[in-house]
This record gives structure tokens, C-alpha cells and sequence, in this order.
């Protein structure tokens, strides 16, 4: 169960993407160690194989910096 507000919100936002788009994510290490963790728990729910582990590398970076990429590859229209 993910522990605080932060996760949870992190949790939200990466549902509500496509489960290839999860995929794509995992497989160019665009996400935090926190968003592939969490990235990993949705997938799994889903029933979705994750990509090989060979093929990510975490990025130590904000939380901050990764919800501004978030919502700037998915302006609201």
C-alpha cells in the first residue's frame, strides 16, 4: 500500500495512462525510482507483463520535475 499523499497522487495520474504508454515509460527510464515502483504495481493489477528490468534505469530526480513532464506531455485541453 503506498505510504502518503505524494504516492497516492502519483498513483492517480500514471492510471490514467494506457498500459503501453506504461510500457514506453518503463522501457526509456523517464520514471522516478518512486513512478516505476508505482508504475510496476498498476501493471501488475492490469495483468501486464513489465518490460525486461535491462531496459530501465532509474533517474534521481524531483517529484516536482517529473509531475511538470507529466502534465506537459499531456496538456489539458
Amino acid at each position: 500500500m503506498r505510504a502518503n499523499i505524494v504516492d497516492d497522487s502519483m498513483y492517480k495520474m500514471l492510471s490514467e495512462l494506457e498500459s503501453d504508454e506504461l510500457c514506453e515509460r518503463v522501457t526509456d527510464g523517464s520514471l522516478t525510482e518512486e513512478g516505476y515502483e508505482i508504475t510496476c504495481e498498476i501493471l501488475n493489477e492490469r495483468g501486464v507483463k513489465i518490460p525486461p528490468l535491462g531496459t530501465y534505469e532509474i533517474k534521481r530526480e524531483t517529484l516536482m520535475f517529473s509531475i511538470k513532464r507529466f502534465c506537459k506531455d499531456r496538456p489539458i485541453l
